[in-house]
């Protein structure tokens, strides 16, 4: 039989089959340094082919000595009835009698080795004799448990520090502020020329099939070509793109001059935006939806809470520029506890087995910056920008306003989207189509509930909700309530958009978006000119439920799968079994 690969890594359990010994065996020879693992999290420990021959045969030789001449290294050999499990794992292992000593292999450690490793033998049964929906819904609540507290938390905490900016920069400084958060957060979403997204697929489907190697690549081509895109973006908006924008298109807005001389604080915003989302999508690769959740806006709305809290609480008023300033600090905080925890799963990542091209990645990455680019024209952000050029910065105050409280609509269906693209990913790499279908659907059933509920607040007490939250807003209420709509039905339509990016169809959902964003620009001009704030949030609403329907539609026709609710109990009924 030929030698294995130098370059082959093994689990432990691939170890101990091809070395024909138990898996305390393994551990022994790792104690002992003739076994040097790899981490390679969530996989667990890897071992060179290589190393593991040399283990074998050197064990070999120590048995064979040990058997045949009288200077014996080894312990007597064991006999099957009276040897402990320390003592038979010692002698399989060839490990001298001082050496066992020295390491401290005796009886209890060894037993207490075989019994966990018949307790991970036991679960692995266990969970094998549960139905894959089962096991998927349970993957899903275990990541939604972290999200929801966290997103929940990003929420409130959100909505605290809007109210509080408000109050500090004023009601027609906030209509500015927001067009600058507006030009950030679409130059970062563009800057990372989609990458953000490809990280989840191709990250999580490497580690899903056994090549980190591959996963700890793309990581280095996403973040690298993210800095190259963010300060690319950040350099056009400085050297006259930003003053176009604030000047020609905002020019209705009676502080577009304002919004022109801070255009260098917004370049730095879009740099800290862009690794703001890669960092969070990185995390999300890992399935760690906890700090996905936490670098994704939660650490800056704590740190903004109380900034601006303590400002507000003061007495005092910030100027506009102080306040951008203020916000790029407040994120910069996250990103520089962000990297320092994933610079420690990148350097556990193995360099092998697995590798990626550059072209690999935008192979993927291309259509979902396309996506991205089509997204922006369907209402997370030109919406906003044609009401700044159509109206005053009064109405864009309301409709912003307005436009960050329709996030609670969504909530609960953001919180499962959070943890659902890794997964759909995993699924579809493995081909469990209906075990994707039925996940996907009882998401949406899940999610629908708590978002009908809020959209009725919003329609009843929307000018109460708004009172509360900012202050007066005249026309605000009529918006939220619009929105709202809108985005219940893409709550109840369910992931179709991203089942369709995470199992290789983007250039279907960038045909989809850009066709509907072109239809939503178009009526928001149209109408906007006509009928104001009302008329830029009905064409929004309609633009995004055309959207939401041919992703509902493509996604059966390419995938096979449906993603809307089920009109059924039985999903909350399980949740309340699971939970219990």
């Amino acid at each position: 039989m030929s030698d294995p690969p130098d370059d082959e890594l093994l689990t432990a359990r691939q170890a101990a089959h091809r070395a024909g010994v138990t898996r305390g065996t393994i551990r022994l020879w790792e104690r002992a340094g003739r076994l040097h693992p790899i981490p390679s999290p969530p996989h667990g420990p890897l071992y060179s082919a290589a190393e593991l021959s040399e283990a074998m045969g050197r064990a070999s030789e120590l048995r064979a000595a040990s058997e045949s001449g009288p200077n014996a290294r080894l312990r007597p050999t064991p006999a099957a009835a009276t040897a402990t499990a320390s003592e038979a794992a010692e002698w399989e292992a060839g490990i001298p009698e001082a050496e066992a000593a020295e390491l401290e292999v005796g009886l209890a450690s060894a037993e207490a080795a075989d019994l966990a490793a018949a307790d991970g033998q036991s679960a692995r049964a266990r969970r094998a004799s549960k139905p894959p929906a089962v096991l998927i819904r349970e993957r899903l609540l275990r990541g939604s448990g972290w999200v929801l507290l966290g997103t929940v938390a990003a929420t409130l905490l959100g909505t605290i520090a809007n109210g509080l900016l408000f109050k500090v920069v004023g009601k027609t400084n906030f209509g500015v502020y927001a067009l600058a958060f507006s030009i950030a957060t679409i130059g970062g979403t563009l800057s990372q020329l989609g990458t953000e997204r490809a990280v989840v697929r191709l990250v999580a489907a490497s580690l899903g099939t056994g090549l980190p190697g591959r996963a700890r690549k793309t990581l280095r081509i996403v973040f690298t070509s993210g800095l190259l895109g963010s300060v690319f973006v950040a350099l056009l908006l400085v050297l006259g793109l930003g003053e176009f924008l604030a000047v020609h298109v905002f020019k209705a807005s009676a502080h577009a001059t304002q919004l022109s001389s801070l255009i260098v604080f917004v370049a730095v915003w879009v740099i800290a935006s862009a690794f703001q989302s890669l960092f969070a999508e990185s995390f999300r690769a890992f399935q760690n939806f906890w700090l996905a959740t936490l670098f994704n806006g939660l650490v800056f709305d704590i740190v903004a809470v109380a900034v601006f809290g303590t400002i507000w609480l003061r007495g005092g008023h910030v100027a506009l520029a102080n306040a951008i300033l203020l916000t790029v600090g407040c994120i910069t905080v996250s990103l520089l506890v962000a990297a320092v925890l994933l610079a420690r799963r990148y350097a556990a990542l193995p360099r092998s087995p697995g590798d990626i091209r550059v072209r690999e990645v935008f192979d993927v990455a291309w259509p979902l910056l396309g996506f991205n680019m089509a997204t922006f024209m369907v209402g997370t952000g030109v919406d906003l920008w044609v009401v700044g050029a159509l109206t005053n910065s009064n109405d864009v105050a309301a409709y912003a306003a307005a436009s960050k409280l329709v996030f609670y609509v969504g909530t609960a269906f953001i919180i499962a989207s959070q943890v659902v693209p890794p997964v759909i990913a995993e699924l579809w790499a493995q081909g469990k189509k209906n075990q994707l279908e039925h996940s996907l659907r009882e998401v949406a059933t899940l999610a629908g509930a708590p978002g009908a509920i809020v959209l009725l607040v919003f329609v009843v007490f929307g000018q109460q909700v708004i009172r509360l939250v900012y202050g007066p807003l005249p026309g605000a209420a009529t918006v939220l309530a619009i929105l709202s709509i809108a985005r219940l039905y893409a709550v109840v339509t369910g992931n179709s958009g991203v089942a369709l990016q995470m199992t290789g169809y983007q250039r279907t959902m960038f045909y989809l978006t850009v066709f509907t964003g072109v239809c939503s620009l178009a009526a928001e001009i149209f109408f906007g000119s006509r009928y104001g704030i009302n008329g830029v949030a009905w064409s929004t609403a309609g633009a995004q439920i055309m959207q939401n329907s041919l992703q509902l539609f493509y996604a059966k026709r390419k995938l096979g799968i449906w993603t809307q609710a089920e009109l059924s109990l039985r999903p909350f009924f399980a949740l309340l079994k699971r939970t219990a």
